[in-house]
């Protein structure tokens, strides 16, 4: 359960990274639990991008999920996540992520280095984006992994698994 909540807070928060205003924003994760795949959402995700292409070093991004839309089909399962054992909602009950620098490593690809913060842990994460601009409308999409142990988020288990798969998608306003 502690490695279920670890990647839904990690998904959302590079959703949080789910670059651009609310528009349309999605935070997925997966983490394993006892050999399987546990899958999850954030429901509630908010990003406030301002991605400009021709000029990266004046972007940024910032994006919060609400730690209580945690979803993963088991409503017990989801009620202990934001227990002290794992997210600890009452006292922390966003996930956090602001952009500190996006370079374009190839048409339509980017690396976006920014602080994530989960509980009271920041870290500086590497993201890798796929960003496409339309006028002033984005769309960004985003896949990577992090370690829940990193965030304190579950402690120690033997049968929960550290690593936490994100994927985040946008599509809305830019700026």
């Amino acid at each position: 359960m502690k490695n279920i909540l670890l990647p839904v807070l990690f998904l959302s928060l590079l959703c949080q990274t789910s670059l651009m205003a609310q528009d349309k924003a999605t935070v997925k994760f997966q983490i394993k639990n006892f050999g399987l795949n546990v899958l999850g959402s954030f429901e509630e995700v908010r990003i406030t991008p301002s991605i400009d292409l021709s000029q990266l070093n004046t972007s940024t991004l910032v994006s919060e999920i609400q730690v209580t839309s945690i979803k993963t089909g088991n409503g017990k399962r989801d009620t202990h996540l934001r227990s002290a054992d794992y997210f600890e909602v009452e006292t922390y009950p966003t996930i956090r992520l602001v952009a500190k620098k996006i370079i374009e490593i190839s048409p339509g690809r980017y690396n976006m280095t920014g602080a994530l913060t989960i509980k009271k842990t920041t870290k500086e994460v590497v993201i890798p984006l796929k960003i496409t601009q339309q006028q002033n409308q984005l769309s960004l999409a985003a896949e990577f992994t992090i370690n829940r142990r990193d965030f304190d988020v579950g402690g120690n288990s033997w049968v929960m698994g550290d690593i936490v798969k994100i994927k985040v998608t946008y599509q809305g306003e830019n700026g």
